[in-house]
């Protein structure tokens, strides 16, 4: 059954799906977090051509198209294409450009100046096997944005950047962050935004030897390699190190109910 709303976000009009009629499309946070720092950081530029991968709600692409003269939209699930469709309309976009498409497979010979993500990362217990190493498990996870990081640089223009949001394991290493030092075409900006744990597979993760998660923001600019690794503004981090103690002990308080 659908269950739709309208919603506003940073001036754009989103109508999500709330319920699993049609598919669930709503607004994550990471979505919200990756749309306040495209619309900080591109400022004052303006791209020729722009690419959302896995556009959901199309917030991404709606944050985009004030900055670029041309934006596609793409995304496996037809509720997700249909529903970026409807807010394309609603907001009065002219320059957005949607298709249903498995990442890159139906974008054929584009180049872009800047390719945007919210890549899907899974570290739901369903996802990893018990019996693998702790490290290959959680890379089992991150498959997505791996596979756009491996494959951005063949749709970038020489100068293009790729901004992507995903979540990385911390198993005794950060795992993105040793993934990120791998990378050989361009330069690399990683910014942490919220340092976390997932209180509902707290024990299950604490088993496999993780201790929390970071959620990064991954900027990767064509060209030079190099890599720069932000530090949390300090009172962020003391914050973020609060809550997810708090989180922790309320996790051993209901274990105990």
């Amino acid at each position: 059954m659908l269950d739709t709303q309208l919603i506003r976000f940073n001036d754009i009009a989103l109508m999500v799906n709330r319920g699993r009629g049609g598919g669930m499309i709503n607004i994550a946070r990471d979505s919200r977090l990756m749309a306040s720092h495209l619309k900080q950081s591109l400022q004052g530029k303006q791209c020729r051509q722009g690419l959302d991968i896995g556009c959901g709600t199309g917030i991404l692409a709606l944050t985009l198209a004030p900055f670029c003269d041309s934006v596609v939209a793409v995304d496996i699930n037809p509720a997700a294409v249909e529903f970026t469709e409807k807010n394309i309309q609603l907001n009065h976009a002219k320059n957005i450009k949607v298709i249903n498409s498995n990442l890159f497979s139906e974008i054929g010979n584009k180049r872009f100046d800047i390719i945007v993500s919210n890549a899907v990362y899974d570290f739901h217990p369903d996802t990893l096997k018990p019996k693998e190493s702790s490290l290959i498990n959680y890379e089992r996870g991150l498959r997505m944005p791996y596979k756009i990081l491996e494959e951005a640089p063949a749709y970038l223009t020489e100068t293009g950047e790729l901004h992507l949001i995903c979540g990385s394991p911390i198993v005794g290493e950060d795992i993105v962050l040793g993934h990120l030092k791998k990378i050989r075409w361009g330069s690399v900006m990683l910014v942490p935004v919220r340092y976390d744990i997932l209180p509902e597979y707290y024990r299950f993760h604490k088993a496999s030897s993780c201790s929390h998660f970071i959620l990064y923001i991954v900027v990767v600019k064509k060209g030079k390699q190099g890599l720069e690794v932000k530090r949390m503004p300090w009172g962020s981090y003391l914050m973020n190190m609060l809550k997810m103690q708090l989180m922790v002990i309320s996790t051993y308080i209901n274990r105990c109910d």
